[in-house]
């Protein structure tokens, strides 16, 4: 059975006037610059604020539904309220949420990935993506001996300075295809980079 999907609008309520979306903006842009701590929701006029999710489909706070492309930039592979995750965080949460000590299910999911992955030997969590790319770059440069490494251009790869030039890179800024220009996210970077 086919989904239906619905019709798409070229006009959904968050850009009404009195859109709940612009409220919720404007107070968020009072604590949060641009209203939102992440920078690829940063649009004008302003980013579209999530309210529920289920399966691929998101409702934002006026109501209006969405296919979820994104998924948490790809981090949330089941979708949103999956009845197996739900059921999973719930039990854990009656467990504990976050404990500094290794645990059991830390184990269990090292030797998930290990044996899924027939070149992973052993496994080092971080707490971010940011974490996980600076650690893979230090343990790239003692392995190899060397300084430089590759990236994606125009790709995010964490707020580390050294993956921070070219994230936003457009073909009016490229440069020429032999000699590419370093495009920086932001100022504040590292001059070495």
């Amino acid at each position: 059975m086919a989904t239906q999907l619905k019709p798409r609008h070229s006009k959904d309520r968050y850009l009404e006037g009195d859109s709940a979306t612009r409220q919720m903006h404007a107070e968020a842009s009072r604590v949060i610059p641009a209203g939102t701590s992440r920078l690829h929701y940063v649009f004008e006029p302003y980013p579209i604020y999530a309210h529920r999710g289920a399966g691929c489909r998101l409702t934002d706070v006026d109501g209006d539904e969405r296919i979820d492309c994104l998924n948490n930039m790809t981090a949330l592979i089941h979708g949103h309220c999956d009845q197996d995750v739900t059921a999973a965080v719930i039990d854990q949460a009656q467990r504990g949420v976050s404990f500094s000590e290794p645990s059991a299910p830390e184990i269990a999911l090292a030797h998930m990935m290990v044996d899924r992955v027939s070149s992973v030997e052993s496994i080092h969590f971080r707490s971010s993506g940011t974490e996980a790319v600076m650690m893979a770059i230090k343990l790239a440069r003692s392995f190899t001996g060397r300084h430089a490494v590759a990236k994606f251009e125009g790709a995010y790869h964490g707020y580390y300075d050294y993956v921070q030039m070219g994230v936003g890179s457009t073909p009016a800024n490229w440069g020429e295809s032999r000699s590419p220009k370093s495009v920086p996210s932001s100022g504040g970077l590292s001059p070495a980079v």
